[in-house]
C-alpha cells in the first residue's frame, strides 16, 4: 500500500508540475498502475504595477523615446541653453517682457504670464534644472525642483523644452501645468 500511495503521490505531483510548466495545455503521465490525465490549465495574465510617483511633482510628458539627436549640432551648447532658459523664465526676479521670448506660443499667453508673474505664490517660485534629457531634434524632457522661496518644495518635477525657429523654449505645455498649480489657467485650457 505504500507502494501505491508513494506512485499515486508522485504521479500527481509530477502532473502538477508538468502542468505548471506551460509545456502543453494537458500533461499526461503513466505509470504501470494507472494513467492519470490532468486538466487543461489556464495561466493568469502577468499582472503590472505603477511606478510610484511623487504626489508633489507635476509630470506632464512621458519618458524619453530612444529618437535620434544626430542633427542637433552641438548637445552641450544645447543643454546649457535648455538650462538658462528653464531656469530664467522660471526666476521669480525675471521681468515678464524677458520671460515672454523664452516660452512657446508666448503670444497667446501674454495675459497667463502677466497673472503668473503677479501672483502671491508664484512670485515666491524658482526652479533649478538638475537634467535635461533629448526625445528629439525638437524635444528634451528638462527635470527640475520647484523652489519656493529658495528651499525645494517639489524636488524631480518634469517638463519639456521644445525647438522653435532655432532657439529652445519652455513649452506651453509645461507651463500650463504648473502655473495652474497657482491656480491660473487663462489660456491654457
Amino acid at each position: 500500500m505504500k507502494t501505491r500511495h508513494f506512485v499515486s503521490c508522485s504521479t500527481v505531483l509530477l502532473t502538477l508540475v508538468l502542468a505548471s510548466c506551460g509545456g502543453s495545455k494537458t500533461a499526461s503521465t503513466t505509470t504501470a498502475e494507472s494513467t492519470t490525465t490532468a486538466a487543461p490549465t489556464t495561466t493568469a495574465a502577468p499582472t503590472t504595477t505603477a511606478a510610484p510617483t511623487t504626489p508633489t511633482a507635476p509630470e506632464t510628458t512621458a519618458a524619453p523615446t530612444t529618437a535620434t539627436v544626430s542633427t542637433i549640432a552641438d548637445i552641450p551648447a544645447a543643454h546649457t541653453e535648455i538650462v538658462a532658459v528653464w531656469e530664467k523664465f522660471f526666476d521669480n526676479k525675471t521681468a515678464t517682457e524677458e520671460r515672454i521670448p523664452l516660452l512657446e506660443n508666448a503670444d497667446k499667453l501674454a495675459e497667463t504670464i502677466t497673472q503668473a508673474v503677479a501672483s502671491p505664490m508664484l512670485k515666491q517660485v524658482t526652479s533649478k534644472v538638475s537634467a535635461v534629457a533629448f526625445e528629439s531634434e525638437t524635444r528634451a524632457l528638462v527635470t527640475f525642483d520647484v523652489l519656493l522661496n529658495g528651499t525645494a518644495a517639489m524636488t524631480g518635477s518634469q517638463g519639456v523644452a521644445v525647438l522653435v525657429d532655432g532657439k529652445w523654449l519652455v513649452s506651453q505645455e509645461s507651463f500650463c501645468t504648473l502655473v495652474a498649480f497657482g491656480g491660473i489657467t487663462i489660456g491654457c485650457e
